[in-house]
C-alpha cells in the first residue's frame, strides 16, 4: 500500500537545501546531537547522498498497531499486529532556541530529539525490511 507524506520543515537560511533520500539500513552515517541539532557527523558509505554537517529534519518510523478485518471489531474480532508508517519531524537547535533560552535545557532537548530520531530509525528494522526515509537540511558552504 503506497501512501504519501507531506512534511513541512524550517531551514536555517534561504541558501540551505533540503535533501530527501530513502534507503535500506545500514544508512552509512553517524549522527550525534550537536549545537545545531541532530547532525550527521560522519559518512561511512561513499555512495551516500548525505554529507557531514547535514542536519536531520525528519525521519520515517513505524508505529505498532492492531489491524482488524471489516466487521471483526464488532464481533470481538481477531486482530493482528501491524505497523503504520509515519514521518517524525526533528526540531533543530534553532527551532528549540526560539522557546528555550537556558543553554542547559537546550542541550537536554536536543538530546531528546536525538533519541527520538534513533528510535524512529530503529523502528523501520523492527517492523520488517523497510526503507528509512531521511530529510536533511544542507547548509550552504
Amino acid at each position: 500500500e503506497e501512501t504519501a507524506a507531506n512534511v513541512s520543515v524550517r531551514v536555517h537560511s534561504a541558501s540551505s537545501r533540503v535533501v530527501q533520500h530513502a534507503q535500506y539500513p545500514p544508512l552509512g552515517i553517524i549522527i550525534e546531537p550537536t549545537q545545531y541539532g541532530v547532525e550527521i557527523t560522519e559518512v561511512t558509505d561513499t555512495s551516500s547522498p548525505f554529507k557531514e554537517g547535514d542536519i536531520i529534519k525528519a525521519v520515517s518510523g513505524m508505529i505498532p498497531t492492531m489491524k482488524y478485518g471489516q466487521g471483526n471489531l464488532l464481533l470481538g474480532g481477531n486482530g493482528r499486529p501491524g505497523f503504520n508508517r509515519v514521518m517524525c519531524t526533528v526540531r533543530s537547535a534553532l527551532e528549540i532556541r526560539e522557546r528555550e533560552v537556558d543553554e542547559e535545557r537546550l542541550k537536554l532537548l536536543i538530546d531528546v530529539e536525538f533519541e527520538t530520531c534513533l528510535k524512529a530509525i530503529r523502528s523501520n528494522g523492527k517492523a520488517g525490511d523497510y526503507e528509512v526515509v531521511l530529510v536533511v537540511e544542507r547548509r550552504a558552504e
